[in-house]
């Protein structure tokens, strides 16, 4: 299930160019060839030299999907589990 989406750069450009926006073209090669893969990867928050966080941050956990039929991502919290005692 993916969640909303608010526009690709394409979809803001045409907004800047015509009046009425047309909707970018779409690579129907890539659509229909590419339709069921998503690459999904694991990520979480590190500290740089400028950015310091704290420890609760640094224990987060995400989930990054890209979507390779339209290029887009996604990034997600994956549930979180109590510990039991």
């Amino acid at each position: 299930m993916r969640l909303r989406r608010y526009g690709t750069l394409e979809d803001s450009l045409q907004n800047c160019l015509a009046l009425v926006p047309k909707p970018p073209r779409r690579d129907m090669h890539k659509l229909m060839n590419k339709d069921k893969i998503i690459l999904r990867f694991t990520v979480r928050i590190v500290d740089t030299d400028t950015h310091k966080h704290s420890p609760t941050d640094l224990a987060r956990r995400f989930v990054l999907n890209y979507f390779m039929m339209d290029d887009s991502m996604q990034v997600r919290r994956p549930p979180w589990q109590s510990p039991r005692c």
